[in-house]
């Protein structure tokens, strides 16, 4: 057995702190500092009821604009705190309008638009913006529209997937006078939100000289998948069968059902010019399912299967997929619409 010879000496490793006592005290120097300013910044607005913060400067220029709309049971260095308690009680509302800007999934802290029945608000770092809805002197503009990558589109495998298909459409909404022309606030939204938004505004909402959005891949299929439907015969409901709502969407009645009147040879020819490069898919089966499906949300299914199944979209109309109920295979000169009016 072996050991050390008693004159060699094991010093200890050079082992520093990760921190100085020097940036103890700058750090600390640096915390107590911005402390004393958020303090003081804070007592200052406090102690003048706010009256110098931005946002309180703003609403009472917007009480002073509008101060014969009956507020005058209030003294008049008074007047903004209704709207307050008006800005309040709608945004506590679950029907507001939100939207953020700075990215798909996440925005940036504070970077917001709220729309209520009766405002319109916008938060941007230290700024905040507060407009009133009026529909006499406002209109929103799309002033312009761009298309952005949607990464949360893409499947594990990299693939886009979603009716975005890996890109998003972003619109820039400006909220100008109808007097003035001039531009009030501007916002950057998904296109995808126009409809909620405009729901929301009492205002018109217009799209400027040129600007175009473009439908995405999937409203394009249902326009494509709509024409073929089309070509296809009427069928009448069965006597007795009481059509309900598509369970789907639960708006629209079902107005389709699935019938087996595809020619065999001809999807044998169209599986032997594709190749085999997709996963193969049985021919078409017997579907007994009573109608439960509208023709937009039969369209969507489809179109859901055919991105499941990495096909591009130049031959989705081509494809075939399982019935959303039973699972027998069906294509599109399957879908059979319903006719309403009973036959001449």
């Amino acid at each position: 057995m072996r050991s050390l010879s008693p004159t060699v000496v094991l010093n200890s490793p050079n082992i520093q702190p990760p921190f100085t006592l020097w940036d103890l005290i700058l750090w600390t120097g640096i915390a107590s500092f911005t402390f004393l300013c958020s303090h003081t910044y804070i007592v200052w607005y406090a102690q003048g009821a706010w009256s110098g913060h931005p946002t309180v400067i703003s609403l009472k220029k917007l009480s002073d604009s509008t101060k014969s709309e009956g507020q005058s049971s209030d003294p008049p260095d008074q007047w903004w705190l209704s709207y307050v308690s008006s800005i309040n009680a709608e945004c506590r509302r679950p029907d507001k309008f939100v939207a953020s800007q700075g990215g798909l999934s996440s925005s940036w802290p504070g970077r917001r638009m709220i729309v209520t029945d009766s405002w319109i608000l916008t938060s941007h770092f230290t700024k905040f913006r507060v407009v009133k809805q009026s529909p006499d002197e406002l209109i929103a503009v799309v002033a312009s529209a761009s298309s952005v990558f949607d990464t949360n589109s893409f499947t594990e495998g990299g693939r886009p997937a979603g009716e975005s298909l890996g890109t998003q459409t972003m619109v820039t909404v400006r909220f100008a006078n109808v007097h003035t022309g001039a531009c009030i606030l501007s916002f950057g939204l998904l296109a995808s939100n126009l409809d909620a938004l405009r729901s929301k505004l009492q205002c018109p909402l217009i799209h400027a000289e040129g600007v175009q959005l473009e439908p995405t891949v999937v409203q394009r299929f249902i326009e494509a998948f709509t024409r073929v439907v089309e070509e296809n015969d009427l069928v009448r409901p069965p006597p007795g069968l009481e059509l309900e709502l598509c369970i789907g969407c639960a708006s629209q009645p079902a107005n389709v059902m699935l019938s087996q009147r595809c020619d065999p040879e001809a999807h044998a020819q169209l599986d032997a010019e594709i190749g085999s490069a997709f996963l193969y898919v049985p021919p078409c089966g017997v579907c007994r399912c009573r109608p439960m499906w509208c023709l937009e949300c039969m369209a969507r299914w489809f179109a859901s299967r055919q991105t499941e199944s990495h096909r591009p979209p130049n031959i989705w109309l081509s494809g075939r997929v399982p019935c959303p109920t039973c699972r027998s295979i069906f294509c599109v000169r399957d879908v059979i619409r319903l006719q309403s009016e009973p036959m001449q």
